[in-house]
């Protein structure tokens, strides 16, 4: 399938991009691929830093080494915000859909799941990250009365966490895709609660513009994110033939690893659930891990993805489908 360059311009643009390689950023890889990039004159490049949740991420965007950052919601983002810092939050990619299967959440051993007790998890660690993960812990601890202070927490590396959980060294895992189906599909472990289910319909990762593309006068911001939200709408097709083909590569996965585990789901017009964001943003200041809790406008500009959702909409139309064909 050809996408036709919907403009003249002599050279593409050339953007520098963090994305990763966990399932949640597998629409820009898509983007890629299918040419949506390419239709839109940009071409990518990707750059690779060892986390994207840490202010270190955060310092390479505010710096004009990479354009782009798709990363976890994290206290660096709104703190180097609060602190002057020129980013934005311009989309949502992944979401929790309470309609979809559990891509992250907490697991027990297999056969613990019908009975368990949340009051066992005072005496008995619970494996888990620093990050997103303690949030809705607590949130869903809040369900039960209890709170984070009320558990043990071990902080563990992911592949940690399964191996605790299967031994029996932790009561509780905070777990996502890949392991989450390798330990149901291996050890028999079971998913006591998703994070779907805690928070639903809160994003769980933001695609961050630094000054590199806020500076600029023209529309390459705009033409990103319509191949981004090109992407998106492709790969919320599932497991299809052509998506595993583009991402057991991209992602360093076995075709038939991708076609059993839950895909993730993302947001189509890239829009977040502010609501939610502000009950994240709550939390973290409660927490004490931020200079000062941030009103929604200082951290997102909705802008240009309502600008790309809506060329999206139009470069559908029977017209502009028959304009490309010529």
């Amino acid at each position: 399938m050809s996408h036709a360059v919907l403009f003249a311009q002599s050279e593409p643009d050339h953007l520098i991009v963090v994305v990763g390689s966990a399932l949640g950023v597998s629409n820009t890889y898509i983007a890629e691929a299918e040419g949506y990039f390419a239709a839109q004159n940009i071409e990518i490049e990707h750059a690779t830093v060892g986390s994207t949740t840490d202010a270190e991420a955060i310092a390479l965007l505010l710096s004009g080494e990479v354009d782009v950052l798709q990363a976890s919601w994290t206290p660096a983002l709104f703190n180097a915000v609060e602190r002057g810092a020129e980013l934005k939050v311009v989309a949502v990619p992944t979401y929790n859909d309470p309609e979809s299967c559990p891509y992250a959440g907490f697991a027990v051993a297999a056969g613990q799941a019908e009975n368990f007790d949340m009051e066992s998890l005072r005496t008995s660690p619970v494996a888990i990250s620093n990050g997103i993960a303690q949030y809705y812990l607590d949130k869903w601890l809040m369900s039960g009365g209890m709170r984070l202070n009320d558990v043990m927490l071990e902080n563990m590396t992911t592949s940690a966490r399964l191996e605790a959980l299967v031994s029996g060294t932790v009561t509780l895992s905070y777990l996502t895709e890949p392991l989450l189906s390798r330990g149901v599909t291996e050890f028999g472990i079971e998913v006591l609660v998703g994070f779907n289910e805690i928070v639903p319909d809160a994003s769980l990762s933001v695609l961050l513009f630094g000054p590199n593309i806020l500076n600029r006068e023209d529309d390459v911001a705009v033409r990103y994110l319509t191949a981004y939200l090109q992407g998106a709408r492709q790969f919320n097709e599932g497991p299809t033939e052509r998506n595993v083909e583009i991402l057991s590569p991209a992602l360093e996965m076995e075709p038939e690893l991708l076609q059993q585990i839950c895909w993730i789901r993302f947001r189509e017009n890239g829009l977040l659930n502010t609501d939610t964001a502000l009950d994240y943003i709550d939390w973290l200041n409660e927490q004490g891990l931020l200079d000062a809790p941030l009103s929604v406008d200082e951290f997102y500009d909705p802008s240009y993805v309502e600008q790309a959702y809506e060329r999206l909409i139009a470069m559908a139309a029977p017209e502009a489908t028959a304009t490309m064909a010529e």
